[in-house]
């Protein structure tokens, strides 16, 4: 496997979208199941012919010391998608609070993807990816 990352430039399309306007908000949100596709992988890339694709899991929970103080982060994780499908390896490259860094990576542990194609074989892949919580 090629050691190069790919990096994720939706910059979570999930929380963006969200983008929460009240704490009341924001829980309903934490450890609910994410949509199907809801990371978006270039199309392009010498490294698959068919990129991966997010198939299920949950959100993290948003640390309740900051939802409750209002206080917005990002956490940038890097993880393998092994042969399996599930994230291997992961590791916080960054966070604004160790916080939110700890409440990706569980959320993380039970997500799923499927495989990346090259050449019509899977391909296991390593990703770099930021995670933004906001609760304003």
């Amino acid at each position: 496997m090629d050691n190069q990352a790919i990096t994720c430039n939706c910059c979570c399309k999930f929380f963006d979208a969200l983008r929460l306007h009240d704490t009341a908000t924001a829980a309903l949100y934490a450890g609910q199941a994410l949509p199907k596709g809801w990371i978006h992988f270039p199309l392009a890339s010498s490294k698959y012919d068919v990129p991966p694709r997010f198939v299920s899991g949950e959100a993290p929970i948003y640390p309740v010391r900051e939802l409750l103080d209002g206080k917005p982060g990002v956490a940038v994780v890097r993880y393998t998608i092994g042969t399996d499908g599930r994230v291997h390896d992961a590791k916080v490259l960054f966070s604004s609070n160790r916080y939110f860094g700890t409440a990706v990576l569980y959320a993380m542990s039970g997500w799923i993807f499927k495989l990346a194609q090259k050449d019509g074989s899977p391909v296991p892949m390593i990703i770099t990816q930021p995670m933004r919580f906001s609760a304003n």
